[in-house]
């Protein structure tokens, strides 16, 4: 039944691949070995809890979660298709807690550390610049190439050129769906200062993306700390590189812009 609920469901919503992969690992790691034997219709909400209990008393609850999804996510697939009559991990509680974080940048903050990716310099200091600007997740955007932004050829010192737009295709997005990003004069603005030297935009080599961001993150902030500190200024809070995403969506939220750019989603029809 897992590999019908992930064919007929999983890919057929176009869920992400990784997503996908995860969902499968937790049936395979998790699940299948506890409940063999086992038939759909036979699964209690007893038997959920104490999976789950067993998952979390070996220090992983946060996996335990994970996989309480997973099964009430396979059994409410269930319960559509008339395979059980009830979700036996529907009243079930999550055996861990998890924090989620909600760190936006203030102006101020915006305005430091813009300074400091400047000082950075390229490859790592332009692409903490460009996650800030556009606002897309971080590995997504240390990959971006050239032939991805539309259309081509483009006149990169030409930043009053309309429309252009990043786009992704569905392999390289964490969605699987290809993914289309319009650029603002500011981003258009930045890729024009940027060299040129191979397929990626932010490369050292040109060969390959970078790599080992937030080791460059970490140095940058030791460095900025020091500086503060002799110049006797306030620390700058902590920040991650997903926080620049998320103060690009709040502040375009703010401003009106509309928060998802443009999907496509199409799968390959699969036999019943």
């Amino acid at each position: 039944m897992t590999e019908e609920f992930i064919r007929g469901h999983l890919k057929a919503k176009c869920r992400a691949p990784r997503y996908i992969e995860e969902t499968r690992r937790n049936f395979d790691l998790h699940v299948l070995t506890k409940w063999r034997g086992h038939t759909v219709k036979s699964v209690t909400r007893r038997d959920v809890a104490t999976l789950l209990n067993g998952i979390a008393d070996e220090g992983k609850a946060i996996a335990a979660n994970r996989v309480l999804s997973a099964v009430r996510a396979i059994f409410n697939w269930a319960l559509r298709q008339g395979l059980v009559d009830a979700n036996p991990a529907a009243l079930v509680e999550r055996p861990g807690t998890e924090t989620r974080r909600e760190r936006v940048l203030t102006a101020d903050e915006i305005k430091a550390l813009w300074a400091e990716f400047d000082k950075l310099g390229h490859p790592f200091g332009s692409f903490f610049a460009m996650a800030l600007v556009i606002g897309q997740r971080r590995d997504e955007v240390a990959a971006m190439k050239w032939a991805e932004i539309k259309p081509r050829p483009l006149p990169l010192t030409d930043v009053n050129v309309t429309p252009v737009e990043w786009v992704l295709e569905g392999g390289r997005t964490k969605s699987g769906r290809a993914h289309v990003v319009p650029l603002s004069s500011l981003a258009m603005t930045a890729l024009a200062e940027l060299p040129r030297i191979g397929a990626y935009v932010f490369t050292s080599g040109g060969h390959k993306p970078i790599r080992g961001y937030s080791k460059a993150k970490a140095d940058r902030d030791k460095a900025v700390a020091a500086t503060r500190k002799k110049a006797k200024a306030k620390d700058l809070p902590g920040w991650t590189i997903d926080d620049l995403r998320r103060t690009a969506a709040t502040t375009m939220a703010q401003l009106g812009v509309a928060r998802s750019p443009s999907t496509r989603c199409s799968t390959a029809p699969t036999r019943a």
